[in-house]
């Protein structure tokens, strides 16, 4: 056995990129899976955790030290485990999917209490977004000539978000990179997106494009909840990569691998709670400062921040509404989804949504009532974890140590513990 730490550690992280690479082409491209290839691959994985293993268990590490050596553990596990759904031809469980990403059931408890807590909160919401809106919200239509005039307006205000993002931060790296971020609409994509690789950040041109009246106009409220989460993404990869402070690169070299892995199930939800967190820490950031609203054309700045904290709690209450109705249903059998409809309904601004959700989102269930691989990985946006772990704590982007690595929940826990954060 090849016991040289850092030829081990590097050959974890290739594993772990290779064989991502592999099941993105299998998943992506529709095409059928070779079993022969795929079992070799997950026999590497196997013997490579073990030489990992060995390296927890016998070598005498310090703590900082110890850490990604027990995230590559986890993220090899995790990806075998990946590889074994392919080659079984088989969906993973409710249960075998939260073990992928490193969580339980009980990470989601705080769902229905939120959805309780917040429903009139939501219903004056709506109302209020009903009222504003009607009016001025207009429609989206798209032409060469329209776009151009959207594309237009979205640099304009794009850079003066960038540089606002640059002043808050100390480090120089970061601040050059900050200055080649590209920011677009994407008039051809269901989502918004952040492409590290190609330094650009797309987001959804039909949630924030509309025609009023026949004239153009950007929904700004809407824009920078967008542009906010994104650059939530492309800061912790820009973290990652570039924090010279960050102890663990500084320590080992090898981290620097550890820290740019792909986006994975075992890290992705880590990746999410760290954009969701640094979206309310640059709202909080530009919203107390009168120059940056100036400059970003908002003048009443009661109306822009009710607007904006409508758009997200409104957001936030389908999705979480989502994300509980995939569980109820995901606990249950096929036939028994009626069953739950009651509970799903108990929290639904919309009577017939429960019904809706049934009728829309099941057909191509299990009969066990196991859920489509891709609607299982949509619960990682659902977790809350960001909002437990810094709970009362006044996070800033002076101190990048919270926005840097790829971790799974419980790595993310014990580095931010290391750093001093919580």
């Amino acid at each position: 056995m090849n016991d040289d730490p850092e030829k081990i550690f590097k050959e974890g992280c290739e594993l772990i990129k290779y064989s991502t690479s592999i099941l993105d082409l299998f998943f992506y491209e529709n095409i059928i899976s070779d079993t022969d290839c795929l079992n070799k691959i997950n026999n590497d994985l196997s013997e490579c955790r073990l030489k990992v293993i060995n390296i927890i268990q016998k070598n005498n590490l310090k703590e900082v030290d110890l850490l990604p050596w027990k995230e590559l553990d986890k993220h090899l596990l995790s990806r075998s485990n990946c590889l074994t759904w392919q080659i079984r031809r088989k969906w993973p469980t409710l249960t075998e999917h939260l073990d992928s990403c490193y969580l339980s059931l009980s990470d989601f408890d705080w769902l229905g209490n939120w959805l309780e807590t917040n429903l009139n909160n939501v219903k004056n919401s709506y109302s209020y977004l009903m009222e504003k809106y009607p009016q001025n919200s207009g429609f989206f239509i798209s032409s060469p000539k329209l776009e151009a005039f959207w594309e237009k307006e979205i640099q304009k205000k794009s850079q003066v978000v960038l540089e606002i993002l640059s002043d808050a931060v100390n480090d120089s790296n970061l601040k050059k990179e900050i200055s080649k971020i590209h920011i677009m609409l994407s008039f051809y994509h269901n989502t918004s997106y952040t492409d590290f690789n190609n330094k650009l950040i797309g987001l959804k041109a039909k949630q924030i494009c509309r025609l009023v009246d026949g004239q153009p106009k950007i929904i700004t409220e809407g824009f920078l909840s967008l542009l906010y989460h994104e650059l939530g993404h492309y800061l912790n990869r820009l973290c990652s990569n570039y924090v010279t402070k960050n102890p663990f690169i500084q320590q080992t070299s090898e981290l620097g691998s550890f820290n740019r892995l792909t986006n994975i199930a075992s890290n992705s939800v880590v990746d999410e709670e760290i954009a969701e967190k640094f979206s309310e820490v640059l709202y909080d950031l530009v919203y107390s400062n009168d120059k940056y609203l100036k400059e970003l054309g908002i003048v009443d700045t009661s109306n822009f921040d009710r607007l904006y904290k409508s758009i997200k709690l409104s957001s936030d209450y389908y999705f979480n509404l989502k994300a509980y109705s995939i569980l109820a249903l995901a606990q249950k059998q096929k036939k028994n989804f009626n069953e739950v409809a009651g509970s799903i309904s108990k929290y639904s601004i919309d009577f017939n949504y429960a019904n809706w959700f049934i009728a829309y989102n099941t057909s191509d269930w299990l009969e066990d009532g196991t859920p489509p691989p891709e609607t299982l990985y949509s619960l990682r946006y659902y977790t809350g974890l960001a909002h437990k772990i810094f709970a009362g704590k006044k996070l800033t982007l002076k101190n990048p140590e919270w926005l840097t690595g790829l971790w799974t929940p419980q790595g993310y826990k014990e580095w931010l513990k290391l750093s001093n954060l919580i």
